[in-house]
């Protein structure tokens, strides 16, 4: 098996939530963090017909980088990357080690808060809250516009960055940790229950981060 440039850049988002992963049967790639605040789902090209968990799926993809073109080879306990006469032997891990999500998938068909984030929204609104410095990514409703902010929920810091994405009928303040925006950056159609429950689905990619309760309200 040889992975697309499109299922490593999917990996190595993944790797960015959580350094292990289970690959399981099948088309689908899924991880969720440790602390279980996001779950991430994919489809790729590829067909894995065989069930194995990586550890460190970060030191996985830097030995693929170490070829030019590397071949996957799966075994009953470890796969080889062979790439002409060169061949490493890479070793899975017990899955009990692994935090891994389930094969459940969730529904919000009947979200409360529905926008589009293009991609150079999102990309823009990652620069402000890295360069400003910001801790968290609110999702704003005044009745009329829905806001996208990177701002401060604490009000320790004052500065803070809004774009415009959608309307709404409802008044709300939506808060997500932003160190858990962790998205490839693409277009998303974005939902969000009044529950709590976010979901950004891409192309071939989904998304569902935790939204912080205590920081978060919703009026219809």
């Amino acid at each position: 098996m040889k992975l697309s440039a499109r299922t490593l850049q999917i990996l190595k988002n993944f790797a960015s939530i959580n350094k292990s992963i289970v690959f399981r049967k099948g088309n689908i790639l899924s991880t969720i963090s440790p602390n279980k605040e996001i779950l991430a789902r994919a489809q790729i090209n590829e067909t894995f017909d065989i069930e194995c968990a990586i550890y460190e799926l970060p030191r996985f993809l830097g030995t693929l980088s170490l070829f030019d073109d590397p071949d996957i080879q799966f075994d009953t306990n470890h796969l080889k990357i062979i790439d002409g006469k060169q061949t490493i032997s890479f070793y899975y891990t017990d899955q009990k080690m692994i935090v891994a999500p389930s094969d459940k998938t969730i529904s919000l068909s009947n979200a409360e808060i529905n926008f589009k984030m293009d991609q150079s929204t999102y990309i823009g609104l990652m620069k402000a809250l890295n360069v400003l410095q910001l801790p968290a990514v609110c999702v704003l409703g005044d009745r009329q516009t829905v806001r996208l902010a990177a701002m401060d929920v604490e009000n320790k810091v004052n500065d803070r960055y809004e774009v415009e994405v959608g309307t709404t009928p409802h008044e709300f303040k939506m808060t997500f940790k932003g160190e858990h925006f962790k998205l490839l950056p693409e277009d998303y159609e974005v939902s969000i229950s009044a529950g709590g429950i976010s979901s950004f689905k891409g192309g071939d990619i989904q998304y569902w981060i935790a939204v912080v309760g205590k920081n978060s309200t919703f009026t219809k």
